[in-house]
């Protein structure tokens, strides 16, 4: 068994209390359908995923009103549910109530990382973030290997290859540019013609 969720944040229950205690359990979060957009359920990941209500909406309230009431949840279980949500907001668009099921399942996901109870391959991506700075485990000094075919307009490769950090336009303030944007066909140059995107330092 994994790590047993027994509380929530302050700042959860205090953001969420009206969401959890004002829910009836209609399940239009669970049920509704929609004709006209061609779906027989509002729920795209039980639609896609599963039929079980502890993956919708509802089911997200319910898990966060019973630790917040002291029943002690499985980590492992509560995070597989509510990692697997597409946080289309659907569920929240059909309340008839206004309650926002979908951001109490994405505010569970920041309580679920907080205890460190993460899916395994998403926990995975994390670790190989910290250590490696991408999510594939490649060393550092391999992450730019992708772009070495990449030439720029004038025959060279893009120095944007070496990060993201922005540039203001033409260095006078203007509305500064991703240097990604020179991989993506942007011409990258000022009005008198110098490079907008410079090595990250």
């Amino acid at each position: 068994m994994s790590k047993l969720i027994e509380t929530l944040s302050a700042d959860f229950v205090t953001r969420y209390a009206r969401d959890l205690y004002h829910c009836s359990s209609c399940n239009y979060c669970v049920d509704a359908v929609w004709p006209e957009r061609g779906m027989q359920g509002v729920c795209a990941t039980m639609e896609q995923h599963t039929r079980a209500p502890g993956y919708s909406g509802r089911g997200y309230i319910e898990a966060a009103r019973a630790i917040i009431e002291g029943q002690a949840l499985d980590g492992a279980a509560l995070a597989e549910r509510v990692f697997t949500c597409t946080t289309c907001g659907n569920c929240e668009t059909v309340c008839p109530i206004g309650l926002r099921p979908a951001s109490v399942g994405r505010a569970l996901r920041e309580e679920l990382l907080a205890a460190d109870c993460l899916p395994a391959p998403l926990a995975a991506a994390r670790d190989s973030f910290i250590a490696h700075g991408n999510p594939y485990g490649l060393p550092r000094a391999q992450r730019h290997a992708w772009a070495a075919a990449l030439e720029h307009e004038r025959g060279r490769r893009p120095h944007a290859v070496r990060g993201l950090r922005r540039c203001p336009a033409g260095g006078r303030g203007g509305t500064g540019q991703p240097r990604a944007a020179a991989i993506c066909g942007h011409r990258g140059t000022g009005g008198d013609g110098r490079l907008l995107w410079r090595a990250a330092q």
